[in-house]
């Protein structure tokens, strides 16, 4: 038994005969380190607020199934990664695997993603470095009631697998039990990071031909931000007009951007786009960068409220498609792919939407028992569970929020 497993869950008549089970029901990942370079006084993990290559850690990843299938092994560097969820007073972080020569291969070369998720069957098998995310927003470990009892770890990959359905590239994800030194650290969600080797892998052309941006101006995180400066000076100098509008085509991908403002309108997105979104854009004349969604957790939750459609930050995706909307042609392609994705068995109609979500609770509908035991009283002295909270945070999205929030959207673009 695992001394960090609460009693109140393991010993509870609801759980203690399924547990073992619940620990099976999805893959494990084990990462195995130095106990000195995780916990220890310069340890990652000691120190989540740093960040860099300074504290990147040498450390062993392994992917177990339960059924006996032959997993993978491979050594790679480990950082903790994220914003506000790095913060000491929470438990829970999220890591960030990378493949380098000095720990082995340069590359994960492994099909992590063919069995997991929506449109498995173009995910690339090549990865330069892959994120462990630990959910912060809407999860047992933050310290807001309110979120607490709305945590069901899904939402983040719900985005991202509506984005696929919308035919776009996006991050792939699987749930997987992950261990630290044998230690049960809880649920975690495997991604990919939209980074240049993201869009090389979906888009073409090398990694080095690509710009990746996180939250600009703070972070390029690939090549440069020119052509994002140049867009951006385009669209603040005004897009009424036809030549304007084909001018700032050259650096944005039209289609791309309506289809992504609309998931995050549709998903209500409510810490976005001050932050939390990726843009990439292959470097060569013509090509219009494209945007992905990022740590959308903030999204699903009121039926009828969150409009987010007024949004216009500087310098962020959502100023590119306010000072677009004022363009005829834009809004009418706007509309053609409203009415594509709202209606008739689109990607965002009640019945596709909930299906969806359907799917990725079936996944962790077990395991999420152990993630109750090891964080539901990281807050409180009795632990939030699944029959309690989580099936009832899930029962709410499946049989009223998505049966009504195709509607509650058409009225906000209204």
């Amino acid at each position: 038994r695992q001394p960090e497993m609460d009693p109140d869950i393991v010993n509870n008549p609801l759980y203690s005969g399924t547990i073992v089970d619940d620990l099976k029901s999805i893959p494990s990942l084990s990462l195995v380190m130095r106990n000195s370079d995780l916990f220890g006084g310069s340890g990652i993990y000691s120190n989540p607020n740093s960040s860099g290559v300074a504290w990147e850690r040498p450390g062993s990843m392994e992917l177990i199934y339960p059924d006996g299938s032959l997993g993978h092994q491979q050594n790679c560097g480990v950082r903790i990664y994220g914003g506000v969820g790095r913060n000491p007073g929470f438990k829970k972080h999220t890591f960030r695997f990378l493949f380098k020569r000095e720990y082995g291969a340069t590359k994960l070369d492994y099909p992590l993603f063919n069995f997991a998720s929506e449109d498995a069957e173009g995910a690339t098998d090549r990865f330069d470095t892959i994120i462990l995310r630990a959910g912060f927003n809407n999860a047992w470990h933050r310290n807001s009631v309110s979120e607490e009892v709305r945590a069901q770890y899904l939402r983040d990959q719900w985005m991202h697998d509506a984005q696929l359905a919308m035919g776009h590239a996006s991050c792939h994800g699987v749930f997987v039990h992950l261990y630290l030194n044998g230690t049960y650290w809880g649920v975690y969600n495997v991604v990919e990071r939209p980074n240049a080797d993201f869009g090389s892998s979906y888009y073409g052309g090398k990694k080095e031909e690509w710009d990746a941006l996180n939250s600009y101006p703070r972070n390029v995180v690939d090549g440069t931000a020119t052509a994002w400066q140049t867009a951006h000076s385009i669209a603040n100098g005004g897009v009424t007009s036809q030549a304007a509008h084909d001018n700032l085509k050259e650096y944005v991908d039209m289609e791309n951007l309506i289809d992504y403002m609309l998931l995050n309108f549709y998903g209500g997105n409510q810490d976005w786009d001050d932050h939390n979104w990726y843009a990439g854009r292959h470097r060569v004349p013509g090509a219009g960068y494209k945007f992905w969604s990022w740590d959308a957790e903030r999204t699903l939750e009121s039926i009828t409220g969150n409009n987010r459609t007024g949004v216009g930050q500087s310098n962020k995706p959502s100023r590119l498609f306010s000072q677009l909307k004022q363009n005829t042609e834009f809004r009418m392609q706007f509309a053609d792919h409203a009415h594509k994705h709202l209606f008739n068995g689109g990607a965002l109609s009640p019945v596709q939407a909930g299906a969806r979500y359907q799917k990725l609770a079936n996944v962790i509908d077990r395991a999420i028992v152990g993630e109750s035991a090891r964080w539901g009283d990281s807050q409180r002295s009795t632990p939030y569970t699944r029959n309690g909270v989580w099936v009832t945070e899930r029962n709410r999205l499946l049989n009223q929020y998505f049966p009504a929030r195709t509607n509650a959207v058409l009225g906000h673009l209204r």
